[in-house]
């Protein structure tokens, strides 16, 4: 059985949609996207395969 979220997925995408307003796509590296969601990197991993994914579900959380 998987452990369960530690972490709110909805808060996780607002700083993540901040970090990208901030600094733009190419001014974020995945280690700037974890230091500004506050998970750890293999849970944003789970959450979002890449930069890409984490970028474009902000996106969708913007809208």
């Amino acid at each position: 059985m998987p452990r369960p979220k530690a972490y709110d997925a909805t808060e996780v995408l607002e700083r993540a949609m901040r970090a990208f307003w901030a600094h733009g796509y190419e001014g974020n590296f995945m280690s700037d996207l974890v230091d500004a969601t506050g998970i750890n990197r293999s849970s944003l991993y789970t959450a979002c395969a890449d930069k890409h994914a984490l970028f474009t579900e902000s996106l969708r959380h913007f809208d």
